[in-house]
């Protein structure tokens, strides 16, 4: 999806002489190839180090500007994407910085990972609003906010948001969402590729909770909703037919069973993947 984030990146309602793009490439096998974009400053950078927090810091130290926007490959910048980031921002004050808005993208294939995927959504709004963190799927933040809460924590290949979100808090910078703010992104079709997401946000959760303890209280490295109150909201999915439904649940069981597995794997003294 890079090709098609970059082209929507290029094509923002900014003014193109106000921003970069600096699009970083984790060690990708083949490495990453960009289009070459004459009347662009779009900057390629290189990071050895595994992770998508690691990658974001060589962002954030190759970049040049005031205000750092964060988005993922996989994401769609609608064309005010920055224009409504840098608004939000201004209006918000010099003590905040934005979690904007993350909308799933219409399910095409009809799997049931992909409905899974598109019925449990990417609570953006929630989390920035009742959990105090933001997925940096989406984030416009001020350079210095960096300067006084510190880089993303590398040892992460999840969850590492979360810990720097609430690192921020304790600085007294303040988080705000945005509704305008807004990127795409595509549920995930097969479930081989919803499994590796979700274990690799169990294994973030549990090294949350062996290496943060004095940043992240234990209580918010759980789940949000339990097995039963899961499935129990799932069949309540009015918008899916009864099959549907009971298709998403065999989905939602499996990947919970992932994540189990994925947990104990680690208690055992295996490593992190990056996956």
């Amino acid at each position: 999806g890079i090709d098609r984030c970059v082209e929507a990146l290029t094509t923002q309602s900014y003014p193109k002489d106000r921003y970069e793009i600096i699009v970083v490439d984790n060690n990708s096998e083949p490495p990453i190839r960009l289009e070459n974009k004459a009347d662009f400053h779009t900057q390629l950078a290189w990071c050895g180090t595994a992770g998508s927090y690691a990658a974001r810091n060589q962002g954030i130290d190759d970049s040049r500007g005031e205000i750092l926007a964060f988005t993922d490959a996989d994401c769609i910048p609608v064309r005010e994407w920055i224009a409504n980031g840098v608004a939000a921002l201004s209006e918000g004050g010099r003590d905040c910085f934005i979690g904007g808005n993350i909308e799933l993208s219409a399910p095409e294939s009809g799997s049931a990972a992909e409905l899974y995927q598109y019925v449990s959504g990417f609570p953006q709004r929630a989390n920035v609003t009742e959990r105090n963190f933001a997925a940096t799927a989406n984030v416009f933040s001020y350079r210095d906010h960096f300067d006084r809460v510190g880089l993303f924590n590398t040892e992460l290949l999840s969850g590492g948001d979360l810990e720097w979100c609430l690192r921020a808090a304790a600085q007294g910078i303040k988080l705000l969402f945005s509704e305008q703010a807004i990127v795409v992104t595509s549920p995930r079709v097969n479930l081989s590729a919803a499994i590796r997401q979700a274990r690799r946000v169990a294994g973030g959760r549990l090294l949350l909770r062996r290496s943060s303890q004095e940043v992240v209280p234990a209580d918010r490295t759980n789940p949000h909703k339990g097995p039963l109150s899961a499935a129990g909201w799932i069949l309540k999915q009015k918008q899916l037919s009864f099959l549907d439904r009971l298709r998403v649940l065999f989905v939602a069981s499996l990947i919970k069973v992932a994540q189990m597995l994925e947990v104990l794997r680690l208690q055992l003294g295996g490593k992190p993947e990056r996956r």
